[in-house]
């Protein structure tokens, strides 16, 4: 998504063998990747499609370790990929108990499924400057950097580049 090959990412993603993906940056349905690089590239009735299936497969898992809080935040992700961010809100609240406070990103992460991007994108852009506060005040390289720095995830990030300049985003940098 960073690099704006969508149609290499949507290659590897569709040569992948399984549904749900597990590693450092990303756990979930391969379905919802597939979702946001098509949505990103304007094909809004596939990208559908991909988000209709990334939900089910996250509420079957769901079924089988309801437990589990990042499930409740992936529902969501799907919801927002829907249009149905008001559903989609409160799931972030099981994920949101179970964040380390002050919130942190790690040094080159990205915002892509983090609870910043979550907030931005589903109309709730007060919480999404609480965390975005926290993570610039607690960011290891000191706050000029840290300003910086989430600048230019905003800017990479093609779902969060045009809240970039919003009030919100400025306020919390600030």
């Amino acid at each position: 998504m960073v690099s704006g090959r969508v149609d290499e990412g949507l290659d590897v993603l569709r040569s992948l063998t399984s549904n749900w993906l597990e590693d450092f940056q990303y756990v979930g349905p391969k379905s919802l990747l597939i979702a946001e690089l098509l949505a990103v590239q304007g094909k809004t009735s596939s990208a559908r499609l991909e988000f209709e299936a990334a939900l089910a497969a996250v509420r079957r898992e769901r079924e089988r370790t309801p437990n589990v809080a990042l499930l409740h935040l992936l529902e969501g992700w799907a919801l927002i990929g829907l249009g149905r961010a008001e559903e989609a809100r409160p799931l972030a609240a099981a994920h949101e108990e179970s964040l380390r406070r002050p919130y942190r990103v790690g040094i080159g992460a990205g915002l892509w499924h983090s609870i910043i991007a979550f907030h931005a994108l589903s109309g709730s852009p007060a919480k999404a400057a609480v965390y975005l506060r926290e993570a610039v005040t607690t960011h290891p390289l000191g706050l000029e950097a840290a300003r910086a720095e989430y600048l230019r995830r905003f800017e990479l990030d093609p779902r969060l580049r045009p809240q970039r300049d919003e009030p919100w985003v400025r306020e919390a940098l600030r």
